[in-house]
């Protein structure tokens, strides 16, 4: 009888530890998953602060350029409004996989940050910093588990391709006929394939 009762346990105990195994497994994995999750979104929100804080020094300075106010403020909204961020994280993503990220020619914004170069390397250096913060917790607060992607787009791209991102930005929040779009309303505005396509 009771070798009887044992077989039968042993048999039992074949049949559910590979699913026992399985669901410790699964369960182990998405904790890993949670962790690595707060991890990023914790790297995201010091992105935030440094952009915030390095903004406001360009911002509060009656020497800095329009242009670079005005490209400051358009990050600034990405790394605030959900959905935007999202969407530019998508333009970038997309962009990228293509190897349509280019840097085009000089604009207004490259000029002016070419003039702060030359005269407010101060103020040079913290809007640079800003736009490099800024799409950093964009790409971060976004990207999932692909914390590789986000660090080599933002840390290891040349100035002209930070540029260019944020151009992508400018041209995010503005309608088709280039007028700004006000707080919240993207409606007017290219899609994400629209983007890709101005971005090559």
């Amino acid at each position: 009888m009771t070798e009887m009762i044992g077989g039968a346990l042993f048999r039992d105990v074949g049949i559910w530890l590979p699913l026992l195994v399985a669901l410790f497994v699964a369960a182990y994995w998405r904790v890993w998953r949670l962790e690595q999750r707060a991890d990023v979104l914790d790297l995201a929100r010091e992105a935030s602060e440094d952009f915030y804080d390095m903004a406001e020094s360009v911002l509060s300075d009656p020497a800095a350029p329009e242009e670079v106010k005005r490209a400051l403020y358009d990050v600034a909204r990405a790394v605030t409004e959900q959905d935007a961020g999202h969407e530019i994280y998508q333009l970038v993503l997309q962009s990228t996989l293509k190897e349509e990220l280019r840097p085009r020619a000089k604009g207004g914004l490259t000029t002016a940050m070419d003039q702060l170069r030359r005269h407010r390397s101060d103020l040079y250096e913290n809007a640079e910093g800003a736009f490099r913060a800024g799409l950093a917790a964009i790409l971060l607060g976004h990207a999932g588990f692909d914390r590789k992607m986000s660090v080599t787009v933002v840390r290891s791209a040349r100035y002209p391709i930070l540029m260019r991102l944020v151009e992508m930005i400018e041209k995010f929040f503005s309608g088709p006929d280039g007028v700004r779009l006000s707080d919240g309303d993207t409606s007017n505005r290219p899609g994400p394939s629209a983007g890709c396509a101005d971005a090559a």
